[in-house]
């Protein structure tokens, strides 16, 4: 395939216009490190799980705000966010037909150092997302590696070209890489202050001024960081020989030398064929490309089509196992989906509660209307373990 994606343009202008949550989520990330070297962070379980939770939160939702929690993980602040997180998930109850997510923490917490991969979605934004939504997925690769001692390595599956627009290809992740490192390293000597800020005003990359020094200085650290674990290989791209273990931009490159990291190649492609390509996942365990998750111990695959993918696209009885509807994947490596609703295709859910939902007037199209408004969010996290 042509390594051509016709959309990149729409994903990047919407990505420059995402500054604001990138600072913020930057600033989180900063914060969190500075809370990890004063304290036995990644032996105390309880905090990471508060912190993994609101991670994947971050990941569905795309919500950079709620995490401005962490940075402050006192004793505490645990029971209160644990308090206010079993609130928020007794309101949100009525839109989560099936959460398995502490069965995912669970199995990540039996991990030392493990390998986790992402099957990714999108590089752009969903409606109401504050932020480039394979930035977050960054940020949660960055914080198991980083903060947790379950996860050593994180290796990343892209399509070779955009099924729905906003899909993540290589050429995506090398454009993020860059476009950090052509941010500037201090503020304009005339920047004004948080609430006078002109967001027209482009600053480096983004059309809007980070809040503060601050804020660069951990947007700059968390870039420095991201470079570091692709070039030694703790980050990878699966099949691109210039993004993971063999990054030749270093860990000062400029935004030109970056760009330059992953030359087109005709290997880059053929690892991500068969992500794009129409056949259910089923037939992964068949094809050659499954040696390339086959040593995960975890795989997460983001997204509706890869939800879709991995159970035939089929119209299964809505109370269909995942693992049934997985076929001859279940067993062979351990799945993680994650999910909003926008196709007919549902599986995994109680006997009836399906049924009611079809019959209820007031929840009509609930299976397809996953376009994160207040009124029709579903979120689907299935975990099966290879063991299982």
């Amino acid at each position: 395939m042509l390594p051509f994606d016709p959309f990149f343009e729409q994903k990047e202008q919407t990505f420059k216009s995402s500054g604001t949550a990138v600072y913020q989520l930057a600033l989180t990330m900063s914060e969190l490190d500075r809370e990890a070297e004063r304290s036995s962070f990644d032996t105390d379980f309880e905090r990471l799980e508060v912190l993994f939770d609101e991670m994947v939160q971050m990941c569905l939702w795309g919500n950079a705000t709620d995490l401005s929690l962490l940075t402050t993980l006192s004793s505490a602040d645990i029971e209160r966010l644990q308090s206010v997180g079993k609130e928020a998930q007794a309101a949100a109850k009525q839109y989560i037909l099936r959460n398995d997510i502490n069965s995912a923490w669970e199995h990540i917490k039996s991990l030392q150092g493990g390998r986790l991969d992402f099957v990714l979605d999108n590089a752009g934004f969903e409606v109401m997302r504050s932020v480039n939504q394979f930035f977050t997925d960054l940020i949660f690769a960055d914080f198991l590696v980083t903060h947790t001692p379950f996860i050593g390595s994180i290796t990343f599956h892209s399509k070779d070209i955009p099924w729905f627009v906003s899909d993540v290809t290589p050429p995506d992740v090398k454009a993020i890489l860059a476009a950090l490192s052509s941010i500037p390293p201090s503020l304009p000597t005339d920047a004004k202050s948080t609430e006078s800020n002109d967001d027209s005003k482009n600053f480096g990359y983004f059309s809007s001024l980070p809040p503060s020094q601050d804020h660069l200085d951990a947007l700059h650290k968390l870039r420095y960081r991201w470079l570091r674990y692709f070039e030694t290989g703790i980050f990878k791209v699966y099949g691109c020989p210039g993004l993971g273990g063999n990054f030749s931009g270093g860990l000062n490159a400029d935004a030109a030398v970056v760009a330059g990291a992953m030359r087109d190649d005709p290997r880059a492609g053929s690892a991500s064929a068969f992500w794009t390509g129409p056949d259910p996942f089923w037939k992964l365990v068949e094809h050659p490309h499954m040696a390339g998750v086959s040593g995960s111990q975890l795989v997460i695959f983001k997204g509706d089509l890869n939800y879709r993918k991995l159970v035939g696209d089929l119209r299964w009885p809505m109370s269909t196992s995942f693992g049934t509807a997985i076929g001859a994947l279940a067993g062979k490596i351990p799945v993680l989906s994650l999910r909003t609703s926008k196709a007919d295709v549902v599986v995994g859910l109680p006997e009836g509660v399906g049924e009611a939902m079809d019959a209820d007037e007031s929840k009509r199209n609930w299976k397809v209307n996953g376009r994160y408004s207040e009124a029709a969010v579903f979120i689907w996290a299935h975990i099966l373990s290879a063991a299982n």
